[in-house]
C-alpha cells in the first residue's frame, strides 16, 4: 500500500473541515502511487482525493498545482484543487506539503482501442491550448539535463549493447535539443508522458486527466520530434489506477 505517512480519520476531519470541505465521513487509503501518500476521503459535500507530497517541496508544487487550477477553470477535466479561506492551494499536513482535489469520475480503460487513443490526443490538445496563457514556467525535472546526468550512473550497470544503444539516443536527443528547429517550436505547459496511470474515461469521447504530476507536467515545447522507432515505442494505454476512481 503506497502510504508513507499515516494520516488519522481525526486528522483528516480537522483539515477537511478547515479547507471548508464537509464534515468527514470516510477515508480510506489509496493502493496505488509510488510517490505520495494518497487517500480517497468522502464529506457530507464531495468525495476528494487527499494527497500528501513526499518528495516534491513546497517550492516546487505552485506550478502544477496552479496549472491544474488553470486548466480546470478553462474547462479541462482535470482534479481542481481545493482552496483555503486566503485562497491558498497548497497546505500542509503532517509537516509536509498537501493538496485537496475532487476525484474525477470514470474508469480506466484495459484494452483501449484507437478510438480511446483518439480521445486522449484530443484531449492533450485540448490542454496544450488552454495552457498557452499560463504565465508560470518550470523547467522538467525529468527533462534532457536530468537524462545527461543520471546516464553516467546507469552505464556500468547495463550490457555493452545496451550502452551503445543508450549513448546514441542521448547524442541524438542532444542534437535535437540543441538545434534551431528544435528550439523555435512554440512552448507552453505541456503534459510530457501519457502514463497508462493518469488517464480515465467516462464515454469514449469523456477523456480525463486524474493528476498533473510534477513528473510529466512541465514547461517545454509544444511538438517534441519522434525518436527512432528502434529506440523508442509510444504506448497508449489505459490500465487501473487507484487515484482516478474507486
Amino acid at each position: 500500500m503506497a502510504v508513507f505517512t499515516e494520516v488519522s480519520f481525526d486528522e483528516a476531519a480537522v483539515f477537511l473541515s478547515a479547507l471548508q470541505l464537509g464534515h468527514l465521513q470516510n477515508i480510506k487509503a489509496a493502493a496505488g502511487g509510488i510517490e505520495n501518500t494518497n487517500y480517497f476521503v468522502d464529506t457530507d459535500q464531495g468525495n476528494y482525493v487527499l494527497t500528501l507530497f513526499e518528495r516534491l517541496t513546497f517550492e516546487q508544487l505552485p506550478f502544477y498545482l496552479h496549472l491544474m487550477k488553470h486548466l480546470a477553470a478553462r474547462g479541462i477535466p482535470v482534479p481542481n484543487p481545493a482552496t483555503s479561506v486566503s485562497g491558498e492551494i497548497l497546505h500542509r499536513l503532517k509537516g509536509k506539503p498537501a493538496a485537496v482535489v475532487n476525484k474525477l469520475r470514470g474508469h480506466s480503460e484495459l484494452q483501449p482501442t484507437a478510438a480511446h487513443c483518439a480521445a486522449v490526443g484530443d484531449m492533450l490538445a485540448r490542454m496544450h491550448l488552454a495552457g498557452l496563457d499560463y504565465p508560470r514556467a518550470q523547467a522538467n525535472l525529468r527533462g534532457l539535463p536530468w537524462w545527461n546526468q543520471t546516464v553516467p550512473s546507469v552505464l556500468p550497470h547495463i550490457t555493452p549493447e545496451q550502452r551503445s544503444l543508450l549513448l546514441a539516443e542521448l547524442a541524438y536527443q542532444n542534437h535535437i535539443a540543441n538545434s534551431a528547429a528544435y528550439q523555435g517550436l512554440p512552448q507552453g505547459a505541456v503534459r510530457a508522458r501519457s502514463s497508462p496511470d493518469f488517464s480515465i474515461f467516462t464515454l469514449l469521447a469523456a477523456t480525463r486527466f486524474c493528476s498533473m504530476s510534477a513528473s510529466v507536467s512541465t514547461t517545454g515545447a509544444l511538438i517534441w520530434p519522434a525518436a527512432p522507432a528502434h529506440t523508442t515505442a509510444l504506448t497508449l494505454s489505459c490500465q487501473p489506477t487507484n487515484l482516478c476512481a474507486r
